[in-house]
């Protein structure tokens, strides 16, 4: 929603308890979760709130106070089909690392995909080129590594839910870092594996920024825009890579699947310039709330003989903002402490807090553990917030 469509809500008198986002040409809403309403009026005490996805809406209202931050695409600009990918957006992506000081570019390449999503799997083909057929994750893991590695049905590659066996040269390793579901800051742990290091929360919002990360000459690294700066629509993901032949094999998987959109990319460009040109200001917008979150959320666990959420790690020194502070991360990972009347937790989130997480088994861990995603807007979190006080309670 831009500055205009805040004018021409307000001009036209519309209710001041709007919970939605208004579309100024129409006058509709889209209603936040648990409202509903002509003007998202009226609220659903007994709703189900879904926290199962992980969709970076948190960051609304800060690009909402920024429309500074905007591309305008002209009718006849950008036709055709792109044969690479902008310059300028590999410039921006090189810039917000060498700020940010979170991974080093300089002597690799860097590989833009529809979305890290996208790039999981061309890793995996370029990989795998190599003989490297097994791909691993240590549980609980991000659950679409399963999926991609499932998908493709070849005879390349196959997920493997134990360590294979051997010296590990016919392993691709996933390492999430920091985790999803979980938060942990990941380490390899197969020697001679080949590794794709999944970097999306790897930015000041979320955890300590302690250091560049480097990797070896078949490593590959991947960051994504949805998870730096919200966009997730925009579906704009890179892989920073040593080898060259890895690099290739790679834009060869993403042109075959597509190649990335013109549009896409300049939206990409706005918005890190923007984060550059700013000096990280959304970093602290996001951690504010990120670390509100977990104060919050670990205030309410402490009181509960119901559920615990996950241990973070240990106070770092945070290069970034020159303090020490634990992680905010983007997900909770909830453990249901009571078996016997919890059997299923996400089963008892959702049945008795109207709570709909991820379930544990699908990343790899057992019943008693649910996801809870933290990245929603403000007025949803405190939803979900209410929710867990009142099963905290029982």
């Amino acid at each position: 929603m831009s500055s205009a469509d805040i004018l021409d809500r307000e001009a036209d008198g519309i209710n001041e308890s709007w919970n939605g986002i208004v579309y100024a040409q129409s006058q509709s809403c889209s209603c936040y979760e648990c409202r509903v309403g002509p003007r998202c009026e009226n609220e659903v005490v007994d709703c189900e709130l879904d926290a199962s996805f992980g969709n970076p809406l948190l960051f609304e209202n800060y690009w909402l106070n920024h429309p500074e931050a905007q591309v305008h695409i002209e009718t006849h600009d950008h036709l055709g089909y792109p044969s690479s990918h902008h310059p300028a957006l590999e410039n921006a992506i090189r810039g917000i690392h060498a700020m940010v000081g979170n991974a080093v570019t300089e002597g690799r390449e860097v590989v833009i995909g529809i979305g890290s999503s996208q790039l999981i799997s061309a890793a995996m083909f370029a990989l795998s080129a190599s003989g490297a057929t097994n791909i691993y994750a240590e549980a609980p893991y991000y659950n679409a590594y399963k999926s991609y590695a499932s998908f493709w049905n070849t005879s390349r590659f196959q997920w493997s839910s134990e360590v294979p066996a051997g010296n590990g040269s016919s392993v691709i390793e996933i390492i999430t870092s920091p985790n999803n579901p979980d938060g942990r800051l990941r380490k390899p742990h197969i020697p001679a594996a080949k590794r794709i290091y999944d970097h999306a929360y790897y930015w000041p919002h979320y955890t300590p920024i302690t250091g560049p990360v480097a990797y070896g000459d078949t490593d590959v690294a991947l960051f994504t825009l949805s998870k730096l700066t919200g966009h997730a629509g925009s579906r704009v993901g890179w892989a920073i890579v040593t080898d060259p032949n890895v690099a290739k094999r790679m834009r060869a998987f993403c042109a075959a699947a597509g190649g990335i959109v013109n549009e896409n990319q300049l939206r990409a460009i706005s918005v890190l310039e923007h984060t550059i040109a700013t000096h990280g200001e959304i970093f602290e917008y996001g951690y504010q709330h990120m670390r509100q979150r977990w104060d919050r959320l670990q205030a309410i666990a402490a009181k509960s003989q119901r559920f615990v959420l996950q241990a973070l790690e240990a106070d770092q020194l945070d290069n970034w903002f020159g303090t020490r502070h634990a992680p905010s991360p983007a997900y909770v990972f909830v453990q249901c402490v009571d078996t016997t009347r919890d059997p299923d937790c996400y089963a008892s989130l959702l049945s008795q807090g109207g709570i709909k997480g991820g379930h544990g088994q699908v990343f790899g861990s057992t019943p008693d553990h649910v996801r809870l995603e933290l990245l929603m807007r403000p007025e949803e979190f405190e939803v979900m917030a209410n929710k867990l006080d009142r099963l905290a309670g029982q």
